[in-house]
C-alpha cells in the first residue's frame, strides 16, 4: 500500500497532472531504494501494474 504523509502530499499539490503521478512514483521509489531509478526497468512491475490500474 502507498501512503503519503502531510508534507509528501505539500510536495504532491506543486506537482500537476501526469507530473504528480510521475513525481510520485519517484518519490516512493526513493524511500524504499534510497535512490532514484536509472530507467523505467527499475520500478518494479508491481508498481507500474497498481499505477496502470488508478
Amino acid at each position: 500500500m502507498v501512503a503519503f504523509g502531510a508534507t509528501e502530499k505539500g510536495r504532491l499539490r506543486n506537482e500537476s497532472g501526469a507530473n504528480r503521478l510521475g513525481f510520485a512514483m519517484l518519490l516512493k521509489f526513493f524511500e524504499v531504494e534510497a535512490r532514484f531509478p536509472e530507467s523505467a526497468e527499475d520500478v518494479p512491475a508491481a508498481a507500474h501494474l497498481f499505477v496502470n490500474r488508478v
